[in-house]
């Protein structure tokens, strides 16, 4: 099976850039017990950043055409780069809806502007705006913190039993290493001498495992 570690670097990359890339994903994967010692990194022709404010831009394009599998070709002139920020705009408000909030200007915190000042400016901003006021209940920071709460509650809720069951299954292992070590007995040189095998092997096999 072929393995293809992928870095785009929107400024471009160098040779260097290119041995860390490798060197980072082989570290990462063989601390999953992969063997990698085969993995290479290639590049591929792809769009370079031109300017320094648009590497969001960037890295949303790469992203897309990476899961659409298409070619990373997507132009690249500061009118294309206006019409892709619109465009993942758009996606994000369809997809995700907004809730506008006010923030301090350099003006409030120079003169720093008190916390409650700031909230009371902001609802009545958007109580005032026509704009915004038939949605104000759902505009604001206090409106924005519940909703991230709830979402991290979701989350949260969703992850626990997955990551219950790995405690779990973590748990057992360390028991049942344990348990061996209760049997263990100083005066029992046969047992010595077992441990000392076992541990001996057990750090050939890593080792093996950090060479591949």
């Amino acid at each position: 099976m072929k393995r293809d570690p992928c870095s785009w670097i929107h400024l471009g990359e160098s040779k260097r850039d290119i041995k860390q890339c490798l060197e980072t994903t082989r570290a990462f994967m063989r601390n999953k017990g992969c063997k990698v010692s085969r993995w290479t990194c290639d590049t591929v022709q792809y769009p370079i950043q031109a300017d320094s404010t648009s590497c969001g831009v960037f890295v949303l394009k790469f992203a897309e055409k990476l899961l659409r599998r298409e070619g990373m070709v997507f132009q690249t002139n500061p009118t294309a780069i206006t019409e892709h920020r619109r465009e993942i705009a758009v996606k994000l408000l369809r997809h995700m809806g907004y809730i506008g909030v006010v923030n301090c200007s350099q003006k409030d915190i120079d003169g720093k502007k008190d916390i409650m000042a700031a909230l009371e400016s902001e609802r009545n901003f958007f109580l005032s705006h026509p704009a915004y006021k038939h949605m104000a209940d759902r505009m604001g920071t206090p409106y924005l913190q519940r909703i991230l709460n709830q979402q991290l509650t979701n989350h949260i809720r969703d992850e626990l039993p997955a990551f219950r069951s790995h405690l779990q299954s973590q748990l057992l292992a360390l028991n049942k290493e344990a348990e061996e070590y209760r049997k263990f007995s100083p005066d029992d040189a046969a047992g010595r001498t077992k441990t000392l095998l076992q541990s001996v092997a057990l750090s050939v096999c890593a080792h093996c495992r950090s060479l591949n």
